[in-house]
C-alpha cells in the first residue's frame, strides 16, 4: 500500500505470509507488481493434509491467488518457477530464480567439541527443521543403518515431527551427538548433510539447509525427487535417496549409499560443492541484476 501512496513503479508481493499473494487483484489496475516467491499456497495447504483440492476453502483461495498475473516472477528455481508459470498459465512470464540460502562460506573460528573427539569419522549431520514438508522414516533409516566404527551422526532439531526421532534416540548411543543448535560457522564441520523433501512438496517447499550446507562445502545425502530444485540445483554435491513409503526399501537406499561413501568420493563431492556454491553466488548476482532492473522506473520521455 506504501507503492500506492507513493506511486511508485511496481509492488512486490510475497508468498510468505501466505494470504499475501490472494490479494494482489487489490492493486490498482495499471499497477506492475513481482512475486517473490518462497512457500507456496495454498499448495501447501493441500501438501500438509490440512485441506483437500476439492475443499471449497482451498478452491476459492486458489482463484484469488492466481487471478491476477504478475509482472515479473522471482522464483526459488527453475523447476518452481516453471511450476508457478504453469499455475497462472503465462509460460513467458518474466523473472529470475533466487535460491534462498545462499551465503559466502564463513570461516570456522573454533573446531567443535564433536568435530574435534570424533576426527577419525565422517561426520553425518541433521541440522534444522524436521516438519511435515520432511521425512522422519529417512533420518530413522539413516540412525539405524550407519556404521558406528565409520560414520558419527550429529543432531540438531527442531519442527512439528522432531519429537519423533528423539521418542526413539537412544541418549547413551556414544556415535550420536545431540545439540540444541549448530552455527553457520559450525555447518562445514559436517562430512554430509541429511536433507528431505516429501515428494507432495516439491515446488512448494525449497528448504534453504540443502543450499546452506552446499554453501558450507559439505555435500549432502538428499531423499525426495530428483524433479525438484533441491536436487536440480545441487546433484552434484550429493547422494539422492529416491522418494517411498516403504520403509525396508528406504534403509537399503541408504545402506548402500553410506557403505560406498569412501574418503576420495567424499572429496571429490567437497569439491563440487566449492564449485556448486560459485554457480549459486553467481545465480543471485544475476537475480538481484534482474529484479533491479525491474524495479527501475521508466526513463521520463522529454516532451517535444
Amino acid at each position: 500500500w506504501k507503492a500506492r501512496r507513493m506511486n511508485a513503479p511496481c509492488t512486490i508481493v510475497m508468498t510468505d505470509p501466505p494470504f499475501l499473494t490472494a490479494f494482489a487483484w487489490l492493486l490498482r489496475p495499471r499497477q506492475k507488481w513481482c512475486l517473490w516467491s518462497m512457500d507456496v499456497y495454498p499448495e501447501a495447504f493441500a501438501a500438509a493434509g490440512l485441506v483437500g483440492t476439492r475443499n471449497l476453502f482451498y478452491r476459492l483461495l486458489r482463484r484469488m491467488v492466481y487471478r491476477r498475473k504478475p509482472d515479473f516472477l522471482v522464483a526459488l528455481g527453475p523447476l518452481q518457477a516453471k511450476y508457478l508459470r504453469q499455475k497462472y498459465q503465462q509460460p513467458d512470464l518474466p523473472g529470475t530464480e533466487l535460491p534462498c540460502g545462499v551465503y559466502h562460506p564463513v570461516p570456522t573460528r573454533q573446531i567443535p567439541a564433536w568435530r574435534r573427539d570424533h576426527a577419525d569419522k565422517i561426520i553425518l549431520g541433521y541440522c534444522g527443521n524436521l516438519g511435515e514438508a520432511h521425512s522422519v522414516k529417512f533420518l530413522k533409516a539413516v540412525m539405524q543403518a550407519f556404521d558406528r566404527n565409520r560414520f558419527h551422526l550429529v543432531l540438531s532439531l527442531y519442527g512439528a515431527r522432531h519429537e519423533e526421532i528423539l521418542n526413539e534416540l537412544d541418549r547413551n548411543d556414544p556415535s550420536i551427538t545431540l545439540l540444541p543448535s549448530v552455527s553457520r560457522s559450525e555447518l562445514g564441520s559436517i562430512d554430509v548433510h541429511l536433507v528431505s523433501l516429501l515428494s507432495g512438496w516439491s515446488h512448494v517447499c525449497v528448504p534453504s539447509k540443502a543450499v546452506s550446507a552446499v554453501c558450507s562445502g559439505s555435500p549432502f545425502l538428499f531423499f525426495g525427487s530428483p524433479e525438484c530444485d533441491n536436487w536440480h540445483l545441487l546433484h552434484e554435491a550429493g547422494w539422492l535417496i529416491g522418494d517411498s513409503d516403504d520403509d525396508q526399501q528406504i534403509l537399503r537406499q541408504v545402506a548402500t549409499i553410506l557403505s560406498g561413501i569412501t574418503p576420495e568420493s567424499l572429496q571429490e563431492r567437497k569439491h563440487q560443492a566449492a564449485a556448486t556454491t560459485i554457480r549459486l553466488q553467481h545465480m543471485v548476482d544475476t537475480a538481484q541484476a534482474q529484479i533491479a532492473a525491474f524495479l527501475k522506473p521508466a526513463a521520463a520521455v522529454p516532451a517535444k
